[in-house]
């Protein structure tokens, strides 16, 4: 079982853990629709094609040598969850299995594309493409002011498909399937031991 698979096989069990089912692709000419069933109702779906498009070779945006390409990608279109069913990580699942899945059937291609337009596009931290190793395909620079912001130039993001990738998936498939704390929760059980031991050395 090659890495790839053996993430989809991941993201599979958790979501069958979850009650909820992950059909086989729809596909048309290239492009195709990935859903997360809840029951009969798709409660989260992504849209992704086989195409060609622009990156940056290399991993680094501070070199002005890093010159733009067009390659064989694969680029997603859109992603979305209902309301009622947002914070459980089934955004983050569905991208890594869709790339995976489709990683699968298409070796050769090595990189993703999006374009993020989400509220949190320029956020360093709690960005569902971030957190996976997505960067921002153009000139990018700090924001002084908020430190945990970028600046940036457009909402093009790129993935390199290596161990990078495949590493901060498999946290996050950890994350999702309850295996791995967050930092959110770390903290959360540090401070209650630190109250816990200030509770007995006032008895």
């Amino acid at each position: 079982m090659n890495k790839y698979q053996h993430l989809c096989s991941s993201v599979e069990t958790i979501i069958t853990n979850k009650g909820y089912r992950l059909p086989e692709p729809l596909e048309n000419n290239g492009t195709y629709i990935f859903n997360i069933y809840d029951n009969e109702i798709p409660i989260t779906n992504l849209q992704i094609s086989n195409t060609t498009g622009t990156i940056i070779q290399g991993i680094t945006r501070e070199s002005n040598k890093n010159q733009l390409e067009d390659v064989p990608l694969f680029h997603i279109n859109w992603v979305s969850t209902q309301p009622k069913y947002s914070g459980k990580n089934l955004a983050s699942l569905i991208i890594i299995y869709s790339i995976c899945n489709l990683k699968q059937k298409f070796p050769e291609i090595n990189y993703v594309t999006l374009d993020d337009d989400s509220s949190r596009s320029s956020y360093i931290e709690k960005n569902v493409y971030t957190s996976l190793g997505f960067t921002f395909r153009d000139t990018i620079e700090m924001d002084m002011e908020r430190p945990k912001r970028l600046k940036m130039s457009g909402p093009e993001k790129q993935l390199l498909l290596d161990d990078n990738f495949i590493e901060k998936a498999k946290n996050k498939i950890g994350i999702a399937g309850g295996k791995r704390k967050t930092k959110k929760s770390r903290k959360t059980k540090k401070n209650r031991k630190t109250k816990k031991n200030k509770s007995k050395r006032r008895l």
